[in-house]
């Protein structure tokens, strides 16, 4: 089910869309798979994080109503009690799921490997072997001082995709994470096959110009 809404927000509305926004952009996680934050996104996550909370009442159980108030009749004369069968308890609804595109849109300050040469490790061929056969790109992207790898496809059908089960010498392993403009994208540590040092990236390697 697709909903298109419309919705004019008053000054403090848009006072507390900005805080959202903020935080948002903010979050480490959103900013590494390269999310671009705007109102429809963080609009998108309020509509969601409300829907998903427990403090939404669920559906009215059989035979309640909530219309205008109706008085009781008095009776004289106390009835037999009856049984009473006890009500139907209604079918909680399915959790609402996000909208998600049957394409996402390539981000433009991503770098991604069919633009150009790529070094890889050794210690990563087998890694990149598996990704590539199931039509997956390696990215880069920067964050801060830092520059992320990962491997991403823009095709929603195809990002169901386990992530590679290998390990580094390390005990290391790809971590999946998800974001509301790009949807599936596989970390690589920056430290593969590496030791850690002081800063946790040594080792890191970047693409090839």
């Amino acid at each position: 089910m697709k909903i298109r809404l419309t919705i004019n927000l008053s000054p403090e509305h848009q006072q507390q869309l900005e805080c959202v926004k903020a935080a948002l952009q903010d979050d480490a996680m959103f900013r590494a798979v390269g999310g671009q934050m705007n109102d429809n996104v963080a609009l998108r996550y309020v509509l969601f994080s409300a829907l998903e909370s427990h403090s939404i009442p669920k559906k009215t159980p059989v035979g309640q109503t909530f219309g205008p108030y109706k008085p009781t009749l008095e009776i004289e004369e106390p009835l037999e009690p009856e049984e009473v069968a006890a009500p139907i308890k209604a079918a909680e609804e399915a959790p609402v799921k996000p909208l998600e595109p049957a394409m996402y849109d390539r981000p433009f300050d991503w770098q991604f490997s069919d633009e150009g040469l790529w070094d890889f490790p050794d210690s990563q061929q087998e890694m990149h072997a598996y990704y590539d056969e199931h039509g997956w790109m390696r990215v880069a992207a920067q964050l801060d001082d830092r520059v992320l790898q990962f491997y991403w496809t823009p095709k929603t059908s195809e990002q169901k995709l386990p992530a590679f089960s290998g390990r580094d010498s390390f005990n290391r392993t790809v971590s999946v994470q998800k974001s509301p403009d790009v949807g599936v994208a596989h970390m690589i540590p920056e430290d593969w096959d590496e030791p850690r040092g002081a800063t946790g990236d040594i080792g890191m390697w970047s693409p090839g110009g």
